[in-house]
């Protein structure tokens, strides 16, 4: 009996180790083998982009650029007042999406070596609104 209760046991562990699939946070690489496949015009589009991407990186770099700013409204929903989020919790978050955004944020080195051609400053920042569309004052946390 006990053999028995250790072989269910441990073919019930095997096949729940046996199904967990690994973690996938990005699929984008996937999609675009997929796209390049299916669709013959496809790759001359992907490189018509980047030719175009590429010549205004090479016309705007001696030119002036700005930091564009979007003012930034957010609804904190919650049921009960124990789920209800701080200020501060909202400026903390609205703070590590500026770092991501601007890519000053601690974990940049670690970017996949897929991507650190093309990861960059994207010069936006977000900041809490300061009027609603009526021209009414308001925090921008709702």
């Amino acid at each position: 009996m006990k053999r028995f209760l250790f072989t269910v046991l441990l073919a019930g562990t095997m096949g729940s180790v046996m199904a967990q699939e690994a973690y996938r946070q990005c699929g984008a690489m996937e999609v675009d083998a997929r796209l390049r496949l299916e669709d013959p015009n496809y790759a001359a589009r992907m490189e018509a982009i980047e030719a175009f991407t590429q010549e205004y990186i090479a016309n705007e770099a001696g030119g002036t650029r700005t930091v564009v700013t979007i003012p930034t409204v957010v609804h904190v929903v919650y049921n009960t007042a124990s789920e209800n989020i701080s200020d501060a919790q909202v400026l903390s978050q609205l703070e590590v999406l500026n770092e991501d955004f601007r890519r000053l944020n601690a974990d940049a080195s670690s970017t996949l070596a897929e991507f650190v051609g093309v990861a960059a400053d994207c010069e936006i920042e977000f900041c809490l609104a300061t009027t609603d569309p009526n021209g009414n004052p308001t925090t921008g946390i709702t």
